[in-house]
């Protein structure tokens, strides 16, 4: 409860996956992935009230047991209906709530405080929903979408589409206007968007089980900022060729949080440019271009073709530790460094999946590669020369090829700048016209990396809450 408003978690889940068979009663440290749900969301510090919504399909007799194993009250309906299954949840409850959080059981490291904000953030500003999902800054899994119980109402009754009976909060993103939104954003240490953290794939499951067994001694009150220094303590080292992309890379390592090694022997991660020979002395990972992927650098493990993957050696040398890397890490660091080109690029999906989406009035990015470099760059008629050389030399970068560079004034909203347009300065100090924030100089930072950095991410989000305004 937060300022007299009850508050009441809907956890959610099926057997029925296709992509990972059984995947909620895989096991996951001491206990499985529905009852780490079940465990973590019960230590919300504002939630009253559980109940487990799950579907009347036989295969999930098993979740309906260990749910009332654990305690929970359970209801069962609809498959694809999730809004119905939702509602009819919601009715069962003894009290009628005021706040609804959609527990996703695909998050098994959903973190307790993280949520708990969310619910304060919903009460304290008149919110009808708050997701940390649309243009998350948080890692993906650690948070639940949270809204009012008139605006679940307004789900209920208004929502006829079906990706929006499947989708529940999406109703309420492709009508921004109707409804009072507000996108949780994460503190800067915490900003790791990259970093994947909900159970689809069986290199998902094996990513989770490694965060959870490095967090596990831990207290859960603490496990969101520990879980993000377990990742940056991860040390790099780089084997690459070229003086100036390895200086690059080291200096966007470095800002990321990462600790960059010169000696591969004491390396957890390994970024090289050609294929790393394989020893016992290797480290536990290493990232290197798939030469299939003819003029593009797409790091990733070469027997794996997963846009998000992780990965670690087999064979009698491995594990060579308990550490698997989420590579969308790194290649944000591949693609920010100086003269490299864009990694995985049309693999790699910045937009909501097409079937969750029936709205073009969407805030957001247009195209996907706008969200990796700005769709217009405003630049000054003179710039110093070592400025304008990082620029031409990032300007002929395919990534750059939508980009717009002109010199007239912004004219958008600060809504549509933000995901649309940056300014250089005649100093080389890049902007954004949505604020009068600096993010870094060209001759140090490059514009990919200003425009995916966490400050801009957070940003979209707070101009979206109206905060900047």
């Amino acid at each position: 409860m937060h300022h007299g408003e009850k508050v009441a978690a809907v956890i959610v889940a099926r057997m029925g996956s296709s992509r990972l068979k059984d995947k909620m009663i895989l096991p996951f440290g001491e206990t499985d992935i529905i009852r780490s749900v079940f465990d973590r969301i019960r230590k919300c510090a504002l939630v009253d009230q559980f109940v487990f919504a799950t579907t009347t399909n036989p295969l999930d007799d098993i979740l309906a047991e260990i749910a009332a194993e654990e305690g929970l009250s359970v209801v069962r309906g609809s498959e694809n209906d999730v809004v119905s299954r939702m509602a009819d949840a919601i009715n069962a409850l003894p009290e009628r709530p005021d706040v609804i959080v959609r527990v996703c059981s695909d998050n098994p490291l959903l973190m307790p405080p993280v949520i708990d904000d969310a619910v304060r953030e919903l009460c304290d500003n008149d919110a009808d929903i708050v997701t940390p999902f649309e243009f998350g800054t948080y890692p993906f899994g650690y948070g639940a979408v949270v809204m009012t119980m008139r605006t679940m109402d307004r789900i209920t009754t208004e929502a006829t589409e079906k990706t929006h009976r499947e989708h529940v909060e999406n109703f309420c993103f492709d009508n921004t206007g109707s409804f009072r939104i507000r996108y949780q954003l994460a503190p800067e240490p915490l900003c790791l968007s990259e970093l994947f953290l909900t159970l689809d794939y069986d290199l998902d499951y094996r990513r989770l089980c490694l965060a959870q067994k490095g967090i596990a001694a831990k207290p859960v009150a603490i496990q969101h900022q520990a879980l993000a220094d377990w990742v940056r303590a991860c040390r790099i080292a780089l084997d690459i060729r070229e003086t100036d992309v390895r200086e690059a890379m080291t200096e966007v390592l470095k800002r990321m949080g990462f600790t960059v090694l010169d000696d591969t022997l004491d390396a957890d991660l390994l970024i090289s440019d050609q294929e790393p020979v394989r020893t016992p002395d290797t480290p536990r990972g290493a990232l290197y271009p798939d030469p299939d992927v003819a003029g593009r650098l797409l790091y990733t493990h070469r027997d794996l073709d997963e846009p998000y993957a992780c990965f670690q050696y087999d064979g009698p040398n491995a594990p060579f530790g308990p550490f698997l890397l989420e590579a969308a890490l790194v290649r944000m660091a591949v693609r920010a460094a100086a003269g490299f080109p864009p990694s995985v690029g049309q693999r790699v999906r910045f937009l909501p999946a097409a079937e969750k989406v029936s709205s073009t009035s969407r805030p957001g990015f247009k195209t996907n590669n706008a969200a990796l470099f700005p769709p217009v760059l405003t630049v000054p008629e003179t710039l110093p020369a070592p400025c304008r050389e990082r620029l031409d030399r990032e300007l002929s970068l395919d990534v750059a090829r939508e980009c717009k560079v002109t010199r007239f004034p912004n004219t958008l909203t600060p809504e549509e700048a933000v995901f649309t347009i940056l300014e250089l300065a005649e100093n080389g100090d890049i902007k954004t016209p949505a604020s009068d924030k600096v993010l870094g100089n060209i001759t140090s930072r490059t514009i990919q990396e200003a425009w995916q950095s966490p400050a801009m991410q957070r940003l979209r989000g707070a101009i979206l809450n109206g905060d900047l305004i």
